[in-house]
């Protein structure tokens, strides 16, 4: 016989069975309970201390689920498992300490004391050993033909849990593809136009400048309305999608928080003139920031309070900071946000009960700003104020501003 050939053929059929358990993805993913409950049928079945779902990697067996054993896993050398996936046969130890398969192993004369040991192997349709569901106990037991014929059948419970799971994760991977593919058509398609559209209205209204009552100039501050409306819709749907897929693309540089804060504070008294917004406070410290989303999140508090606030009242705008982070806050003078509403404001296409049917817009500018300040690792949530109104908070990791000297 040819020891170097048979030798490579078993390297070469261990690295097949480790591809295919890369394949299902799973090894140190979270807890799940469909395998934690089979687990626990297992041990109170056969009346076990402990139940595990096993999985061989390349130099540890992990243990995907664990009933009564608190390690998550051991090293593949002394495991039983890795000898027990070699065979699609199930795989019993009565007695350790007088089976040959197991005198040395040092689970049996280690502190762990195990006895009795009995394991199905997961093994793939195409024959691919992966693991093991199994039972141990520190006492030698018996183990029955029925009993056996339980366990290999639960086992196979196990293989179908790992093949929907896998089949779940390549149905969103498809999905996020498909996703990622409407963002690019939408991208194209229709943002070009558009771009053409307000090109062409700007021609227009300037050649119609010089003849202010001229009957068309309606009808085309109208159209222009109306585009810019339509623009304003799909950079949304863009966002959200970009959101969903954690793809905003933040183009970070140090930022001084206080001046962008204080230039759009006075853009939105420009456009609102019969509401006050007032900032008190200050932030001596810049940020790490994208400008664009940053200036994005606050434009989308500020133009809130302006539509959500009665006419001539103020918007207060406080700002601090702390050795960790700077933290800005919005309040109007508004009916503020009923508790139930507080923990859903954030999420997309959500639209208060209370909004107005005519407001412009898809529920989701709240949700791109949460997104917008999760990625810049800060924190935004709301409030309702001490006597009403509500109170928009977010806070943003610090950074040490060095200014000129006076």
């Amino acid at each position: 016989m040819n020891t170097a050939k048979v030798i490579g053929s078993i390297h070469s059929e261990e690295a097949a069975r480790l591809r295919a358990l890369a394949r299902y993805e799973i090894m140190d993913s979270p807890p799940d309970g469909s395998f934690d409950r089979i687990t626990a049928i297992c041990a109170r079945m056969f009346d076990m201390p402990i139940a595990l779902v096993t999985l061989v990697d390349h130099d540890r067996i992990w243990f995907k689920s664990r009933y009564g054993l608190d390690a998550a896993q051991i090293d593949r050398e002394p495991g039983l498992c890795a000898s027990a996936i070699l065979s699609p046969d199930i795989y019993v130890v009565n007695d350790a300490k007088f089976d040959p398969r197991t005198l040395a192993n040092p689970l049996v004369s280690g502190s762990m004391g195990l006895r009795f040991y009995a394991a199905a192997p997961l093994t793939t349709s195409d024959g691919f050993g992966l693991g093991t569901l199994c039972v141990i106990d520190q006492r030698p037991r018996s183990f029955s033909a029925a009993e056996q014929q339980t366990l290999q059948d639960l086992a196979a419970v196990v293989m179908d849990e790992m093949e929907l799971r896998i089949a779940a994760l390549r149905s969103i991977t498809r999905e996020a593809e498909r996703e990622r593919e409407f963002v690019a058509i939408v991208g194209h398609e229709l943002r070009n136009p558009l771009n053409n559209l307000h090109l062409s209205l700007s021609v227009a209204q300037e050649e119609l400048e010089a003849q202010p009552e001229h009957p068309s100039q309606r009808w085309l501050t109208k159209a222009t309305t109306y585009a810019r409306g339509l623009s304003t819709l799909l950079s949304e749907l863009l966002d959200v999608a970009r959101a969903d897929q954690g793809q905003m693309n933040l183009k970070l540089a140090p930022l001084d928080l206080q001046q962008l804060m204080e230039e759009l504070v006075e853009q939105v008294c420009l456009q609102n003139p019969l509401h006050s917004i007032t900032i008190s406070g200050s932030i001596r410290s810049s940020v790490m920031a994208d400008p664009l989303r940053l200036e994005q999140v606050i434009m989308n508090l500020l133009t809130n309070a302006v539509k959500y606030a009665p006419e001539s009242r103020t918007i207060q705008v406080v700002l601090s900071e702390d050795v960790d982070h700077v933290h800005v806050s919005v309040a109007d003078e508004g009916v503020g946000i009923p508790q139930a509403q507080q923990a859903l404001i954030f999420q997309r296409y959500y639209r208060s009960p209370g909004s107005d049917k005519n407001t412009q817009g898809l529920g989701v500018g709240l949700y791109i700003a949460a997104n917008i300040i999760t990625q810049h690792h800060g924190r935004i949530w709301v409030e309702n104020g001490e006597s009403k109104g509500a109170v928009f908070h977010f806070t943003l990791p610090r950074r040490p501003i060095r200014r000129a000297a006076p």
